[in-house]
């Protein structure tokens, strides 16, 4: 993460850097980064860790879903533990369950009041505990320039 934040890489090695650093500390198998259009309510997929399944440049739309509330509006992170709490937030739960999916950690990546977008963490069910739900707020947090 040093080594990249010091040089002048691109957005995309900034994200490929901050998906390793939560693999190293918390651990992942999927992870996801997206850009908050709050004009659209939608995100915008800008870096995955698994491009089959869920492509760079995928939109989301969160109008009207009570997750879109509470970790884009009020800027929470919205943490599930398993496979219900994952049937609550996405759609695509079916495909997350398909790759053996059943827990996920949502940050917010804010600043200057506002939501830039997210980092998103997807491991097996019962996978995080509350060490590293804190530490992926930490990490979330290096993602400020490149979505800014």
């Amino acid at each position: 993460m040093a080594a990249v934040s010091r040089g002048p890489h691109t957005p995309s090695a900034l994200f490929g850097a901050t998906s390793d650093c939560a693999r190293q500390i918390i651990g992942h198998r999927l992870c996801t980064v997206m850009r908050f259009h709050p004009e659209e309510m939608a995100l915008e997929r800008l870096f995955t860790s698994v491009g089959a399944e869920y492509p760079v440049g995928g939109r989301k739309s969160k109008r009207g879903v009570p997750w879109g509330e509470l970790v884009l509006i009020r800027g929470e992170q919205y943490v599930g533990r398993d496979a219900e709490a994952l049937r609550w937030a996405f759609d695509d739960h079916a495909t997350l369950a398909g790759m053996g999916l059943g827990a996920v950690i949502n940050t917010p990546v804010l600043y200057n009041g506002r939501c830039l977008g997210t980092f998103n963490i997807l491991d097996a069910e019962g996978s995080f505990s509350d060490d590293d739900i804190a530490a992926a707020r930490i990490i979330a947090q290096f993602l400020v320039p490149a979505l800014s």
